[in-house]
């Protein structure tokens, strides 16, 4: 977790708390959600087996990354943060970048700092070639037809509900809006494509369920999309059936651009009956 020059001299968990997390305390806000980074696919800043945990050195200059510095206190930058939400009345939810695609300047010449392994090692399953200009999205994100990168998904969220007692979880699909390869060079998401989003959805919702009967209290299912509809649908995202299935509890409209007011929402969750 890069911070600023004036911070990576004295670190310390007060510290970050007071310039993340402290100034929330007698607010309005009731929720935090916090995103452990995952700024290339399965890379984070909280403790992960699954994926990959953010321990390396960064090269900018006047940053540092301090997640070692948790690690020696026992600790990570997720775990801290949850902790301070439950300790100050706060519900916590982990927040994932679904398919970020911050790394598409990445060439094997002048390599992003945080260029996955994941991605080094299978650049079958990215939408294009490195370097290549799509017209409706960037060649460095995962195509979601692939089996494995949706369980992989699936495995992120699942290991996190686990060992982090979350109150929720953010299926971020803003960071970013790139789901299938056949979508960012124009076209559509199929049926099939649709099925294969859904069934990942309905896994992660089943782990919630699971882990949150064992836990004796329930992981809500938060989804950031686009508030339309019918453009969720045309790029993979079929939110009325989800809706209508109950595969999500709350679900936040906006981002980058706004198609409709702010009622659009409303209604639709009304004519779902939720």
């Amino acid at each position: 977790y890069p911070v600023s020059q004036e911070f990576s001299q004295k670190f310390s968990i007060p510290n970050f708390l007071n310039i993340r997390s402290a100034g929330l305390k007698g607010t309005d806000v009731s929720t935090i959600s916090y995103c452990s980074l995952s700024s290339s696919f399965g890379q984070f800043t909280h403790n992960t087996k699954v994926g990959e945990f953010l321990t390396l050195t960064h090269q900018r200059p006047g940053t540092r990354n301090v997640v070692p510095e948790f690690v020696k206190l026992g600790t990570d930058p997720l775990a801290v943060p949850c902790k301070f939400a439950h300790d100050n009345g706060f519900e916590f939810f982990w927040s994932n970048r679904i398919n970020d695609v911050h790394d598409f300047a990445h060439r094997p010449d002048k390599p992003y700092e945080r260029w996955s392994k994941l991605k080094a090692s299978y650049p079958e399953y990215l939408q294009g070639m490195c370097g290549e200009k799509l017209p409706f999205g960037r060649w460095s994100a995962l195509d979601f037809s692939y089996t494995r990168i949706r369980d992989l998904c699936v495995q992120y969220y699942t290991e996190v509900c686990e060992n982090y007692d979350v109150d929720g979880i953010e299926l971020d699909f803003f960071r970013h809006l790139h789901l299938f390869g056949n979508v960012a060079r124009g076209g559509v998401a199929t049926p099939e494509q649709l099925d294969m989003m859904t069934d990942m959805v309905t896994q992660i919702r089943t782990m919630t369920e699971r882990v949150g009967m064992k836990k004796g209290k329930p992981i809500l299912v938060l989804v950031r999309i686009p508030d339309s509809s019918e453009y969720c649908k045309n790029v993979g995202i079929d939110i009325e059936n989800w809706m209508a299935k109950e595969l999500v509890d709350i679900v936040v409209g906006s981002d980058y651009f706004r198609l409709n007011p702010w009622k659009y929402f409303v209604d639709l969750g009304h004519k779902i009956g939720r």
